[in-house]
This record gives structure tokens, sequence and C-alpha cells, in this order.
């Protein structure tokens, strides 16, 4: 492998994605835990101002229910209430101790669901565990072809979250793919006028007839299909490899081997000092 400039690049190219190989094992995550984690992911919110924990199934998906409310009992120790509205059953159980814990462990927004770091680094065997609640949650599985084999598929409306379980996968050595939906035209549930946001849908199959992409030494090699520009606004950085010559480490900052990025990166440091995080976020360009 090499890094080769973006340009140079062309179809038929692979990019080579290496996962996390890291272990970091904990007592504390039982496959339990991480089961009930991932019926979260899919259904679960927090309630009564962050003291309750609480996940939401059809009324239909009794199989489901006496899952999540057995789960709740193992590991919290806690009978968990329920109350039908409408076709919704809303499971929930009070702990201002759990309902912390699910906020630092996963989030509490849908848009803003992310996984700690602890999680993304136990075992597979684990984070399986939490794959397979997911998907019974808030996922599905398909044949594109009648031949083919199945493709199973969650959705977010996190994208950070859909990145992570794709890393996830990856550690297992399965492949998976995000697509980015729209539904901007979904404007109104029962009536009721929300925002949409965008959807990210992982998509990934246990068995393949074909590879499109190669598994070698824990890395997946993917060919590149389609090269498109397109013109960007925003910030950009542009990062260096610390042990290639023409980078440089300054107080903190990575920067290319530019005279005035080097003095600004020195500057604003020094003007930092003594501050508060407030104070120093309010230093201006024209001041440095």
């Amino acid at each position: 492998p090499e890094f080769i400039p973006a340009f140079k690049l062309k179809p038929g190219d692979y990019i080579i994605y290496q996962p996390n190989t890291t272990i970091k094992d904990s007592k504390f995550y039982s496959k339990e835990l991480l089961l009930l984690l991932g019926y979260y992911l899919a259904e679960g919110y927090l309630i009564a101002n962050d003291g309750a924990v609480a996940f939401a199934f059809s009324k239909k998906e009794k199989k489901l229910i006496n899952e999540v409310r057995q789960l709740i009992k193992n590991i919290t120790g806690k009978n968990a209430s329920f109350r039908i509205r409408k076709n919704v059953c809303e499971i929930y159980f009070c702990s201002r101790k759990w309902a912390k814990f699910f906020n630092s462990a996963v989030g509490k927004y849908a848009y803003k669901k992310r996984l700690s770091e602890e999680i993304l680094l136990l075992p597979f065997s684990k984070q399986w565990q939490m794959i397979m609640g997911y998907l019974n949650g808030d996922g599905n599985e398909y044949h594109r072809r009648p031949q083919d084999f199945k493709t199973y598929r969650v959705a977010t409306a996190s994208r950070k979250l859909a990145i992570q379980i794709q890393e996830i996968l990856s550690r297992g050595g399965i492949f998976s793919s995000i697509k980015e939906g729209n539904y901007s035209n979904r404007n109104y549930i029962e009536g009721r006028k929300i925002n949409a946001k965008p959807i990210y849908e992982i998509s990934f199959r246990l068995k393949r007839k074909k590879h499109f992409f190669h598994y070698i030494d824990n890395h997946f090699l993917v060919p590149i299909k389609e090269i498109k520009l397109k013109k960007y606004q925003g910030l950009v950085a542009n990062l260096e490899m610390s042990n290639h010559s023409e980078s440089y480490l300054v107080r903190g900052y990575v920067v290319h081997n530019c005279v005035a990025a080097i003095a600004t990166s020195v500057k604003i440091t020094e003007m930092a000092k003594g501050k508060t995080l407030e104070e120093a976020l309010k230093i201006s360009q024209k001041e440095i």
C-alpha cells in the first residue's frame, strides 16, 4: 500500500480500509447488556427529565416486548412498566443511574446517538449481540434476487453511529455499505409537522456468492468504481504523517511546512494561555 494524491486515483484502483483491531474487554459489558443496548439504539430514548429509560415497539411485537422487559429485569433488577398508546407499546423503567449510563454509552436523541470508546473496543462477539438487538428492533432483511443470500439493513438518523456500526462490522470481517437518503418529503406524521433529517442505511451480507472487494489480513481492499468532482466551500484540514520530513508538530498543531501556519499556531497558543476555554474561543482572526 502507498499514499497517492487524490487527483491521481482512477477507477479500478483499490482503496484500503483497515479496521481497528484493538480489543479491550470489560466484565461490566455482558452480552445481555450489549443486546439491550442494541434495542436502545433502535427503539430507545430517555424520558422524565432524563430520569427514566424507555423503549417503543408496535403493540403487536409481543416477543420483542417480553424480551426487552426480561433483559431490563436481569440487568438492572427492576420490573419495567409499560403503557399502550394507540398502536405503540412503550416500555420504561425509572433510574437516573441507568439513564445516565445509556446517555453516556449511546446518547439520547436519535440523530445524536453514538457509541462510547469502551463499546467500540469490546470483543466482536459482544458487539455482535448489540448488532442483533439493533436488527431485531429496527432492521429488516431481504433477498435482492431470489437466488441471492440475505441482505440485512438497519437505518439511523445519526451519521456518526452509521460509521461506527460499519467499523464494528468490519472488526468481524463483515463488509458493509452506507447509503444516505433524504426523506424531506415526509414532513408529516399523523398530521403533525416534523423536521425531516437525512437517514443513513447500513446494509451487509453474511454470505456472498461473489465479492467485489477482497479481505486480506484484516484489511478490506475496495475498488473505486467511479470518481466525481464537486465544488466545496468550508474549512479544509491538511494533515501530514509525523514521520514525513515535510510536516511539523507545533505546540499541539499539525501543520504543513508553511512559515505562516507555524507562526500562527505558536502565536494563538501564546494568546490563549491563562484564558478559559470560552475566552480562548473568542480570539479572532484579526487579533492573531
